[in-house]
């Protein structure tokens, strides 16, 4: 009985041996296939560490150096908009640049129904019935940057009515407006918010110029301000300027030098007195400063009071 008990029992050890080998045999192709597999899930995980780990220190050095651009792997286009007064532009994803369409058309046109210049009883005899376009303007407007504007107009209309071709700007060159303007000081939270503006402009100078030709009561504006304008202010002007202004308030200075167009050998003076000026040697440009202050004691939905004060000195 000892002999048979003790041969089922290593009869039996065997058998478990056996089975316990099979499993470990059955079972070693899914183990070795399962550690190939995490291991290779441990070495990308890895690797998304590392990126994020570069794309967080490209984050925190863009934020030290004050960089606005997008976002690494971000795509946000540009947006287009429409101005209060109904002007198209598009702008770039953090408001830091812009571009915007502008245009202004004013025709005239005139008749003299009871005059007849072959009579030679009126005078002046040389009236003419016409039309042209007053002001015929294309140009863009925007900024870049955040703290610069631009504006770029050309103006195709003009009349050559009573003025020098030479020393109309309109006559010579199509320049109307050409001018850059740095707005980083012209905060509202400053003290003194100012504006600094260099290139070919409409002077501000007078209540009359300070108003837009959209918003003046006729096409023309006063004689009386035409011609305290016209030395060395005014339309088509080259420029370097300083303005200052809130709600209650407006100043602006101004430099000025001769119109678009003009001949820079010559001075005005020279270029009134002919149509064809003979002169070869440079006399020096035209220069002029101006100043012009404004204050709104009263200003409410009902009542104005608006008071100012400008002076020109060639």
């Amino acid at each position: 009985m000892r002999s048979r008990t003790a041969a089922f029992a290593s009869t039996g050890l065997a058998v478990s041996a056996a089975v316990l080998l099979a499993s470990g045999v059955l079972g070693a192709a899914p183990a070795r296939a399962d550690d190939a597999t995490q291991q290779e899930i441990n070495q990308l995980q890895d690797q998304i560490k590392q990126l994020q780990s570069q794309v967080d220190a490209m984050k925190q050095q863009a934020q030290l150096s004050g960089n606005t651009t997008a976002p690494l792997g971000s795509n946000k286009p540009a947006q287009a908009y429409s101005t209060p007064s109904n002007q198209l532009g598009i702008e770039s994803w953090d408001g830091q640049n812009s571009i915007e369409l502008t245009g202004r058309l004013q025709l005239d046109m005139g008749d003299y129904l009871t005059y007849d210049k072959q009579r030679g009883l009126t005078s002046p005899s040389s009236l003419d019935s016409g039309f042209n376009a007053r002001r015929a303007r294309l140009g863009i407007t925007g900024k870049f940057g955040g703290v610069w504007s631009y504006t770029l107009i050309g103006d195709f209309g003009g009349s050559d009515d009573g003025t020098n071709a030479l020393t109309s700007g309109a006559q010579t060159s199509v320049l109307q407006n050409g001018y850059i303007t740095f707005n980083g000081l012209n905060q509202p939270s400053n003290p003194v918010p100012l504006a600094f503006t260099v290139g070919y402009i409409d002077v501000p100078i007078t209540l009359d110029e300070a108003n837009s030709s959209n918003d003046i009561m006729f096409m023309e504006r006063s004689s009386s301000q035409i011609v305290a304008t016209e030395f060395g202010m005014g339309d088509f002007r080259s420029a370097l300027g300083v303005t200052s202004y809130k709600t209650d308030y407006w100043f602006g200075a101004f430099a000025t030098g001769p119109t678009s167009g003009t001949p820079h050998n010559q001075t005005e003076a020279a270029l009134a007195a002919t149509a064809a000026p003979t002169i070869t040697s440079p006399q020096g440009e035209p220069f002029a400063v101006g100043a012009r202050l404004t204050y709104n004691p009263i200003q409410d939905a009902s009542q104005s009071l608006h008071l100012g004060l400008n002076a020109i000195r060639m």
